[in-house]
């Protein structure tokens, strides 16, 4: 299975090109609106919003249309890519691989300065 994790403040929908070419090459893709987007349940605190509340939605989800694979292949976008890399991070078991689009990459253990 193919995870796609859109950005802010878009939806499944910027992935519908891929969606069609993916599954006409045979591939089974999944593209979730993510907390708070689209259909998708919006909790109304700041702090339900957290990396380790939109990856526990997001292990749910492998785990409900992915039961038997063992692991699927994450690509992610801008935000959706940050998502990928704390999936990654936190539930390696889940993870085949990772692509990630328009975002800068974050080396592990390296403070970020934004001044």
């Amino acid at each position: 299975m193919i995870l796609l994790l859109h950005d802010l403040p878009e939806l499944w929908y910027s992935w519908r090109h891929q969606i069609v070419s993916l599954s006409s090459m045979g591939y089974r893709d999944v593209a979730p609106d993510l907390r708070g987007f689209g259909d998708s349940d919006a909790p109304d605190t700041v702090a339900s919003y957290t990396c380790f509340n939109i990856v526990g939605d997001v292990v749910e989800l492998i785990n409900l249309v992915a039961p038997d694979e063992r692991k699927v292949f994450v690509v992610g976008h801008d935000w959706g890519a940050y998502m990928a890399w704390y999936l990654r991070m936190f539930r390696p078991g889940k993870v085949k691989a990772v692509v990630n689009l328009s975002v800068s990459f974050i080396r592990l253990g390296r403070e970020i300065n934004p001044h």
